[in-house]
């Protein structure tokens, strides 16, 4: 029987464990009734007791309960001097790996260059099929945080299972996605990086943001703001790291020649070298080359001889988020009732610690049309707001990189991209703490009508610069950009608060994760329709301009003739760039025009977010049904109803 219990009530384990209580016994002295202390004592007597139990208990079960991974009521803290700040850095360290995320638009150049480094080739992957990889991992977010929470999987196995299970996610997809990169696999990109990396949100984000509005009862909004924290800042710390690995790890392919023959064939560019023998090639000109390699020549290099960098940063950044994830999850804690025993919900027995709250159940509240115009217009906010965050660097690199180009540097563009995650992060602190004060209905009314003026501002501030070029369209651009994501911020933040507030506190985390379910479809439409119009946009400019060359001067300049355009256009070969340089001076580079059509869609639909405030009423009492439950069961968001179905607002 030995064998059978793992060896667990043999006499090594047994001087193991009594060594071990004796270091416990002294750190228990020095550090008071810490909570580490418990969990080390009560898992050696785990191990004991499993131990003893033999195989017809399942050994292995009685570790998992002391690791505190089988169920949330095991991570309950009596300690009523345990500080509830203690818990916030722990939320916002699970959260801020996972809102790495934000900072996917730093990629988008080293992985449409991933073969040819120095230029776009004609293999590489195109912008439009980059785009949507953001697009994957928020609609597989989705799908993960309505499924799970639909089938109470987040209240099932706890906050600690959740997040370390997410961890695991997370490291995984950065791995896979870093070898689709290496093998140049779009499958495993997005498999990796897209499925893999939603999935880890998917199963983690609910459970970090419950278990600390848990801690605030009467600060649920603040407390939603906090938790969150994280999500919105992590492309700050993303942006800048991934850059500087991008650098670190980037090689120079190999250098053909400065004047070769070569032929463009089934969207490749093609040099004859010896022996006849056919090498792709990609053509990287001194301006192109000024921003990576600027020691390197002008001229033709080998396609697949050199590294982006993306391959090893995705590796890296996967260690090190999933690092973080799992230490913070091993620290998660539920607050005791009578730590929670300071709520002020109405219907509380001061001599216990049950409430008795009205609260309308997840598969009813999806029956309302409250529901559903909470889904839409978050939706639509995720939507447009997704559209930005997923073409953030080439955004800005588009509209203001060939106008401004000693301002609008790679480095401003990065420093954009971390701003985008700035104002995420304001938006979900300073919107969620005022929503508190002026009312949830009010707070969506301002951020939502709000964002049709600012997605129509982007567009002005591009034709603005092209008329008189100075620094006051991009300071339009720029402000119109952060305040849109702010919104997007306030929206995450707030929206669990309005649940609340519209159904009650009880089933929250369940509705929670349903409204989520929104991001299946905004996480692909949002990149989708930014990737679909700025290509649209762009092979029109490119066959405006090629039409402004003689057809010899084309023939000349691409060695093709202009019938063969679009071959071209798929090629790489003919651009907007390479068009500007042939051109006259004083031509109108498009350029800054990309994204016109795209900005005038995403005003278009917060028109109908704005709709659905404006006819957004309160639930009909008759769904909603009493309960009697403990503090700690509370869920997320606003102040609680009384018996009658009444709102403290």
């Amino acid at each position: 029987m030995g064998n059978v219990t793992l060896g667990l009530d043999c006499p090594e384990m047994a001087m193991l464990r009594s060594g071990l209580r004796r270091c416990l016994g002294s750190l228990q002295r020095v550090r008071g009734a810490s909570t580490r202390g418990n969990f080390g004592a009560r898992l050696l007597a785990t191990s004991s007791s499993s131990g003893q139990a033999g195989a017809g208990e399942g050994g292995g079960g009685g570790w998992l309960k002391a690791l505190k991974l089988s169920s949330p009521d095991d991570i309950i803290h009596e300690d009523p001097g345990y500080s509830k700040w203690r818990q916030v850095p722990f939320s916002v360290g699970v959260q801020l790996a996972l809102g790495s995320i934000y900072a996917f638009s730093v990629f988008n150049l080293p992985l449409t260059t991933a073969l040819g480094v120095v230029g776009a080739a004609g293999s590489d992957w195109t912008i439009s099929s980059m785009i949507p990889v953001f697009g994957t991992t928020m609609s597989v977010f989705g799908v993960g945080a309505a499924g799970l929470g639909r089938l109470g999987f987040f209240e099932k196995h706890g906050p600690r299972f959740c997040c370390l299970l997410g961890a695991t996610c997370q490291l995984s997809g950065f791995l896979l996605g870093g070898l689709g990169v290496y093998l140049h696999s779009l499958p495993l990109l997005y498999m990796g990086y897209g499925v893999l990396g939603g999935a880890a949100m998917g199963v983690a984000y609910v459970p970090a943001v419950a278990v600390l509005i848990k801690w605030f009862p009467n600060q649920k909004g603040l407390a939603g703001g906090l938790a969150v924290v994280g999500y919105g800042a992590g492309g700050i710390i993303a942006a800048p790291a991934a850059s500087k690995l991008i650098s670190f790890f980037r090689k120079p392919p190999e250098f053909f020649g400065s004047e070769v023959e070569t032929i463009a064939r089934e969207g490749k560019v093609f040099a004859k070298g010896m022996g006849d023998k056919m090498t792709e090639v990609v053509y990287a000109s001194a301006s192109e080359l000024s921003g990576i390699f600027p020691d390197l020549l002008e001229g033709y290099y080998v396609v697949g001889t050199g590294s982006s960098g993306a391959a090893e940063t995705f590796a890296c950044m996967g260690i090190g988020y999933s690092f973080l994830m799992a230490a913070s999850a091993l620290n998660f804690r539920h607050p005791s009732p009578k730590i929670e025993s300071e709520s002020k919900a109405v219907g509380v027995d001061s001599n216990s610690t049950k409430t008795h709250i009205a609260s309308v159940s997840a598969e009813n509240a999806m029956k309302t049309p409250q529901f559903w115009l909470l889904w839409t217009g978050v939706g639509i906010n995720c939507t447009s707001s997704y559209a930005i965050i997923a073409s953030g660097k080439t955004l800005m690199t588009d509209t203001f990189g060939s106008l401004l180009p000693t301002i609008v540097t790679p480095a401003f563009a990065g420093i954009f991209v971390s701003m985008i995650s700035v104002s995420n992060l304001m938006g979900r602190i300073t919107f969620s703490t005022l929503s508190d004060k002026i009312g949830r209905r009010a707070m969506f009314f301002l951020l939502w009508g709000g964002a049709i003026p600012l997605y129509l501002s982007i567009p002005l501030s591009t034709h603005w610069l092209v008329d008189s070029p100075s620094v006051m369209p991009l300071g339009l651009f720029y402000t119109s950009c952060m305040l849109v994501i702010s919104g997007f911020g306030a929206t995450a933040a707030t929206f669990p608060a309005y649940i609340s507030d519209l159904f009650g506190p009880k089933n929250v985390a369940a509705i929670h994760g349903q409204v989520l379910s929104v991001l299946i479809p905004a996480g692909y439409v949002g990149p989708l329709i930014v990737s679909i119009l700025r290509e649209r946009a762009m092979s029109n400019s490119i066959h405006d301009l090629a039409s402004k060359l003689s057809p010899q001067a084309f023939e000349a300049a691409f060695g093709a003739s202009r019938d063969s355009l679009d071959e071209l256009i798929q090629a790489k070969v003919v651009t907007i760039r390479r068009l500007l340089e042939i051109l006259p001076d004083g031509t109108t580079d498009p350029s800054p025009f990309l994204y016109d059509d795209t900005m005038m869609v995403l005003a278009a639909m917060h028109m109908v977010a704005l709709g659905c405030v404006v006819v957004m009423r309160p639930v009909q009492s008759k769904l909603f049904e009493v309960s009697t439950c403990s503090h700690h069961e509370e869920g997320i968001g606003g102040r609680e109803r009384d018996v009658d179905g009444h709102r403290g607002r």
